[in-house]
Order: C-alpha cells, then sequence, then structure tokens
C-alpha cells in the first residue's frame, strides 16, 4: 500500500506545474492528483499503522493555517478568510504528504524529477501556445490557464532543482535529462517575458556557477555546451517583443513600479498599520482593495499579503517555518548545500513579486528541505555510530562513554 501511495504522490508532484494548464470538469489537475494521493495516503496509514513523526516546521505551518481559520471571526471578509483558510489547509496536506512518505535520498530525487518532468510538460504547453500566437498582453506566452509570471517563475525553480539534481544524481540517463531540461525550460521561461522570473533564474545561475568546486574543466564545457543551445534556441525562437520587455528589467526595478505592484505593497503596509497584530483577516486583501478604490488584485507578495491579512503574528508563523524548513540544510555537504541555495533564492524572488503562500510549489520546496535535512541526519548519525570503536572481547560487558547513546 505504502508503494501505491507514493507512486500517487510522484503524480500529484508532477501535476504541481500543469495545475493551470490542465483542468478537468472537477477543477484543476494537481486538485483531483492532490484528492487521490491523500486518499492513497490515508488508507497506506490506516494499514500500516505508521506515521512519521511531525517536525517543527510541520507545527508551525499548523499554527499558521489555525490562525487563518481564527482570523475569521474578526475578518473584514469572513467567507473570503474560510475559503482562504482552507487552501492553507490544503498546503499544509501537501508537507505531510511529502514528508511522511519520502523516507531516504532515493524518494526525495524521486520527487524532485517528477516535479522536473511536470515543468518539462509544462513547458512544451508554453511552446504550444508560442506557436498558436497564444499571446498574452502581446507578448508574453504561457501555459493555457497559468499567468506567465507564474509559469515563468516556477520553471526558475524547477531549473535550480535540475542544478541539485545534476550534482546530487549519478544515473546517467537521468543526468542526460537535466541536460536537456535546462535549456528547454530556459527558453520556456523566456517565452513568458516574465520579468521576475527572469530576475529569478539569473540569481539562481550565478549561485550554482560562480561556486569553485563546481568550476572544474569538465563542468565549464558542460556549462558552456548548454549555454550555447540556450543562445541559439533564444536566437531563433524569442519574439522581438518578448525581448524587449525582458529588456526592461533593470529600469523598472530602478525607476518603475515593478509593474504596479509597489503601490499594492503600499496598501499592504497601509493596511497592517492599521491592524498590527492580527491583520484584516486572511484572504481579506482583495476586499480591502476594492473599498479602497482598487482593481481588486492580490497583494503581490507572499509577505507583504501575510502581513496584511493576518498581522505580525501571522507573518512571524509563517517565517518561523521557513527557518525551521531550511536550519538543517546547514549540515548538507558544500555543493548541495549552494544548490539549495539557489532554489531558496529562486523561490525567494518568486515569493517577493507573486502571492505565492498559497501556491503548491511554496509547501512542496518546504517540505523537501525538511526531507534533505532529516536524510543527511540520519546519515551522518548511522556513519558515526558505524565508526564507533568495537567493544572489547572479554566475558564481561563493559561500558563505554556512548553506551548509553546507542
Amino acid at each position: 500500500m505504502r508503494r501505491l501511495s507514493f507512486a500517487a504522490l510522484l503524480a500529484f508532484v508532477f501535476s504541481i506545474p500543469l495545475e493551470d494548464s490542465v483542468q478537468f470538469g472537477v477543477g484543476r489537475v494537481s486538485k483531483v492528483f492532490g484528492l487521490l494521493a491523500v486518499m492513497a495516503w490515508v488508507l497506506a496509514v490506516a494499514s500500516t499503522g505508521r506515521l512519521r513523526r511531525a517536525p517543527a516546521a510541520l507545527l508551525s505551518a499548523s499554527a499558521l493555517v489555525a490562525w487563518a481559520l481564527l482570523s475569521y471571526f474578526w475578518s473584514a471578509a469572513p467567507m473570503d478568510s474560510l475559503a482562504k483558510a482552507a487552501t492553507l489547509v490544503q498546503m499544509l496536506a501537501v508537507v505531510w504528504l511529502v514528508w511522511d512518505q519520502a523516507g531516504d535520498q532515493h524518494d526525495l530525487m524521486a520527487l524532485m524529477r517528477a516535479f522536473l518532468l511536470g515543468a518539462f510538460a509544462a513547458s512544451i504547453v508554453t511552446f504550444l501556445a508560442s506557436g498558436a500566437g497564444q499571446a498574452v498582453e502581446g507578448t508574453r506566452f504561457s501555459s493555457t490557464n497559468s499567468g506567465p509570471n507564474n509559469t515563468g517563475a516556477l520553471l526558475a525553480v524547477a531549473v535550480a532543482m535540475a542544478c541539485y539534481l545534476l550534482r546530487a544524481d549519478r544515473t546517467a540517463r537521468w543526468r542526460l535529462v537535466y541536460g536537456l531540461f535546462l535549456p528547454v525550460a530556459m527558453l520556456a521561461l523566456l517565452l513568458t517575458a516574465s520579468r521576475t522570473a527572469a530576475l529569478s533564474l539569473g540569481l539562481g545561475l550565478l549561485i550554482i556557477v560562480l561556486d569553485p568546486r563546481y568550476l572544474n574543466a569538465k563542468r565549464v564545457m558542460a556549462l558552456m555546451a548548454v549555454g550555447t543551445v540556450a543562445v541559439v534556441l533564444v536566437a531563433v525562437y524569442l519574439p522581438t517583443r518578448s525581448a524587449d520587455r525582458l529588456g526592461t528589467t533593470s529600469s523598472e526595478i530602478s525607476t518603475g513600479t515593478l509593474n504596479g505592484r509597489t503601490t499594492y505593497w503600499r496598501l499592504s503596509f497601509d493596511l497592517f498599520s492599521d491592524h498590527p497584530v492580527q491583520g484584516v483577516g486572511a484572504g481579506a486583501f482583495d476586499d480591502q482593495n476594492v473599498l479602497l478604490g482598487g482593481e481588486g488584485k492580490v497583494a503581490h507578495n507572499a509577505f507583504m499579503s501575510i502581513l496584511a491579512e493576518m498581522g505580525i503574528v501571522g507573518l512571524a508563523l509563517f517565517l518561523t517555518t521557513i527557518a525551521l524548513a531550511v536550519q538543517g540544510l546547514r549540515n548538507e555537504r558544500p555543493d548541495l548545500r549552494r544548490a539549495w541555495l539557489a532554489i531558496g533564492a529562486t523561490w525567494f524572488v518568486g515569493a517577493n513579486a507573486l502571492t505565492w503562500e498559497v501556491r503548491k510549489i511554496t509547501w512542496f520546496v518546504f517540505a523537501l528541505a525538511l526531507v534533505q535535512a532529516r536524510v543527511t541526519s540520519v546519515a551522518r548519525r548511522e556513519a558515526a555510530e558505524v565508526s564507533l570503536p568495537a567493544a572489547p572481547e572479554t566475558g564481561a560487558v563493559q561500558e563505554t562513554p556512548f553506551a548509553g547513546r546507542r
């Protein structure tokens, strides 16, 4: 039953990059696969009677969800608060699914592979949209029902994840897949003409490439090959108008409003100033935006969104969850720790431009970080136990300084 449950989890993870691209009559593809994954997991837990103990980060995330639910009682839009709390419950389930079922490094890499294959499919959908001329704002392409910013930022995280797998996975056929994925995903990202995604991608690649331990001759040649393919693909396939929009990234950051985002950030801070402790209520930002003459859009920043809606308490719980999720990564081996830094950096850029506290990518990355920390901790502990000196072969059992720790 556990194998079936993990297979359902892999299918769900594959669907995350495609959640806005494919829809059934009952909702998004990720919702359908997510429901199946939860059902399979519950059956597996019931049949085996085993449930992994929750780490501190999961408890903190649960407290955040509980706070969102409690905000119903003071919310400016109570029904919206219930809706957002329900969404956050689903995000919490994502963490539980991954945490409980990913038992070792092999499982961790299997989940990352599933996500990359889903991102590969999302890239193909973006290419198809470009070929069919299905542009957004005349210059941008994306999967059918997904905004170009979300698609592009998600692909940036996927590229960083592929770089992690190139360092962690020694399977030749999978390394070929990762190498093929990189130029394809980067071109699809550029087709979205998302300046957020381009900035995120650039930061992630800089963190990966500017690593002295990684820049031996063989790897430099591989990077040059991937870069050459990417440049050729961009030159051939990237529309001029998309390139022109990406070219305005620097000026938009230095003198612009980040496509109107700063307006929503100021509103978020104003709402926080009026309700500093508890916020205006989970999901109530849109309602308050309309009342103040806005267009009813989201905050376009996960941190500002939580600050406005759930106050300093909500933001503290969210930041605590992040800190607890990543603290164990400091014990990772240096090259993988740097790859994790790239994954975190690409997510951070996306979360600062998009309302990603309610997107599965956020909670999936958190869950992967928790699993990585646990896997590394277990491996270190087992290695330490193996290296302990053997007890003398005498008739009496002699105590050692480590006897009480085994």
